[in-house]
């Protein structure tokens, strides 16, 4: 009998991680999710699982969790299939960083490729929500541009000469920046790259800043992020007729945006409406609503395309 007929879904979770802990302590709150198996390859105990360095140990999952960096993304997945691992797979975004790993997904079977899933922890957030209403409001106008800026300044800490993420061969783009480009995708189609740069402001080795220019079909973009200037969140998205500002802490709404003062000189519109949303603890609202909705998709077996597999491979295609 399937583990699932008894009401319940059996997980287990690669990585023993910072994001591994993350998605721990939301499966644990989730109903009906039951860790089987952590897969480390160091790590012999940790209190309150079951720790082993076999993939075999995995392949009774109904849903195995990949929750390692992005560089081994495609190793792990070949173990899988390797080994015929039949069920379903939940990976931390991106599912491959390289074009010869976007190849390998692509010659998969269908079967297989059906049961692949990518965790996007902005799309569903509160803050997207309000977002893509008001970019769906024609009050509004028409989007002209956006500005997504995100630093945390961690890699000036020494921690930090080893870390993963510098040794990223697309820096924060594929840790942060990939989930704002997934959200302006999903409403705006394709884009094209008008500039990119890639720097090292803390001195590590790789790369631990990036800034690039995206032209959508109806928009334009700005991203910026860092691991090594101070920290701040700040989002901004010009409307014809509106503004909307948010600094990790408040969203700011600005409408109408034709206000004039006496002079006739063009100043700052009157705030419409704001919404109290702190950044850290809506990411996590938003992580526990994807992997809610993806257990409920694999559940009620509603995976009969490849669709929502392609729409995450493409998102960084442009880049490889």
């Amino acid at each position: 009998m399937p583990f699932w007929s008894r009401g319940l879904l059996k997980i287990s979770i690669i990585g023993t991680g910072r994001h591994s802990l993350n998605i721990r302590k939301i499966c644990n709150s989730i109903k009906n999710l039951k860790i089987d198996f952590l897969f480390s390859r160091k790590k012999k105990y940790i209190k309150g699982y079951k720790v082993t360095k076999s993939f075999k140990d995995l392949l009774n999952s109904e849903i195995i969790f990949i929750c390692v960096p992005p560089s081994m993304h495609l190793n792990v997945l070949k173990k899988l299939h390797n080994l015929k691992f039949k069920n379903y797979i939940i990976c931390e975004k991106p599912l491959v960083n390289t074009l010869s790993g976007f190849k390998y997904i692509k010659k998969l079977p269908n079967f297989y490729k059906k049961r692949l899933f990518v965790n996007y922890n902005f799309v569903n957030s509160k803050l997207a929500k309000i977002i893509s209403k008001k970019v769906k409001n024609k009050l509004n106008g028409k989007l002209k541009y956006t500005d997504f800026q995100i630093s945390h300044g961690a890699a000036w800490l020494k921690s930090w000469r080893n870390d993963w993420r510098i040794k990223s061969r697309l820096g924060p783009i594929e840790t942060t920046g990939i989930h704002y480009i997934h959200f302006l995708k999903k409403i705006f189609g394709n884009y094209k790259i008008i500039t990119r740069n890639f720097s090292n402001s803390a001195r590590n080795k790789g790369i631990d800043t990036v800034e690039f220019a995206l032209k959508f079909s109806r928009t334009f973009s700005f991203f910026r992020f860092s691991y090594s200037e101070p920290h701040q969140i700040n989002f901004k998205l010009i409307f014809s007729n509106a503004i909307i500002l948010y600094n990790g802490k408040m969203l700011n709404y600005y409408y109408k945006r034709d206000t004039f003062n006496q002079k006739g000189r063009f100043i700052e519109p009157k705030l419409k409406e704001n919404y109290k949303i702190n950044f850290y603890k809506d990411w996590n609202y938003s992580i526990k609503k994807n992997i809610k909705k993806m257990c409920k998709i694999i559940k009620n077996k509603k995976f009969n395309n490849t669709k929502q597999l392609y729409d995450d491979l493409n998102v960084l295609k442009p880049f490889y």
